[in-house]
């Protein structure tokens, strides 16, 4: 709908707090071509599922430009993302977190021009353009939101497109997407590997992924298959980079268990020796590589609203030196999913 205002709305209320519009006149209209409906139903999805690289891909796909070297490019994203979709509630709610919201958007903004005022390069818009099929789709989004916040109607909009998105996105085929040609992935081991994982792919095991063989310090093989996201046809190269994830932790505890080795860290000393400001005196080292310090869920209350304080390691050592055992320190072993790398790398520090 390309011309939303009230008039063009007729509204149901059956009781206090229950309404609906039950008429939408149409009246001037915006038809999406493919590519941009597509490029919408991946951003619906990606913003649900908090997939950043590809909001990223359908922010690209759509035409909305984020300025290059923009300093917080994925947490801006992402905010967009949140707040285009967000939630709406009864008026008086909605008022105190938009207020919530500006004041703290306030401080990250006199955050960010003493920042300009150092640095002059940082001085331009995150956005350098906002693609009109967004535009359209916006104000009718819009106009609907404030229509069940006026009537104090809760609706969740990511939860109620996102099911449409997802059709569009399986209308499409998924079979096009092709594996790239390398000289390296024609020898007769990558031919077995690549209709293996082809194979795996058809079943549904795998949505994309890459295989390196090497012997003796040299590639032999090399083979990707499928999409890089669910919510993407844009094909896995063997460029393309993946995280990681959980192999990390075998690379910082080896750094930990070389200090050890070296006789600079004793396993069963207490971590504080060590890591003055831990403060946790029942903790020891060995607490930390056996997943026994209680800690799983340090710094989790934070992250949960800020995700992306993931990435500054000085505030995630404050976290895991503010946090509080769940339970005596060598009672029990639980995986330390998130915090085992603050905890053993900053030790390691």
């Amino acid at each position: 709908n390309g011309d939303p205002h009230s008039g063009n709305i007729m509204v149901s209320v059956e009781k206090p707090g229950h309404a609906r519009p039950i008429l939408l006149d149409f009246g001037l209209t915006k038809v999406l071509p493919k590519p941009r409906k597509l490029a919408l139903a991946h951003m619906l999805c990606a913003a649900a599922a908090n997939d950043i690289g590809s909001l990223l891909q359908s922010f690209d796909d759509l035409g909305l430009r984020i300025a290059p070297g923009h300093e917080n490019v994925y947490s801006s994203a992402m905010d967009m993302a949140r707040f285009f979709f967000r939630e709406s509630k009864p008026a008086q709610e909605a008022r105190r977190e938009m207020r919530d919201s500006y004041a703290k958007r306030k401080a990250q903004d006199d955050q960010e021009a003493i920042r300009v005022r150092q640095d002059k390069s940082l001085r331009r818009n995150p956005v350098d353009a906002f693609p009109e099929s967004l535009i359209f789709f916006a104000r009718s989004l819009f106009l609907i939101r404030g229509l069940a916040t006026k009537l104090a109607v809760r609706q969740k909009y990511l939860e109620i497109l996102r099911p449409y998105a997802e059709e569009a996105i399986r209308a499409q085929d998924v079979s096009k997407v092709t594996t790239i040609d390398r000289t390296l992935s024609k020898s007769p081991l990558a031919a077995l590997l690549q209709r293996d994982l082809d194979a795996l792919r058809q079943q549904g095991f795998v949505q994309g992924a890459q295989v390196a063989v090497w012997k003796d310090g040299q590639p032999v093989a090399e083979v990707t298959c499928g999409a890089q996201s669910v919510y993407s046809e844009t094909p896995v190269e063997p460029k393309t980079l993946f995280n990681v994830f959980s192999c990390s932790k075998a690379v910082t505890a080896v750094a930990l268990l070389m200090l050890v080795d070296r006789g600079l860290v004793d396993l069963d000393e207490r971590v504080e020796k060590y890591w003055k400001a831990f403060g946790k005196p029942n903790v020891k080292v060995r607490h930390l590589l056996r997943h026994q310090a209680g800690l799983v869920q340090a710094g989790q209350e934070a992250l949960a609203k800020e995700p992306f304080q993931l990435l500054d390691w000085e505030r995630m050592k404050c976290y895991m030196e503010a946090a509080v055992p769940e339970r005596v320190p060598g009672s029990l072993s639980e995986y330390h999913y998130l915090s085992f790398g603050w905890l053993v790398g900053c030790l390691v520090e």
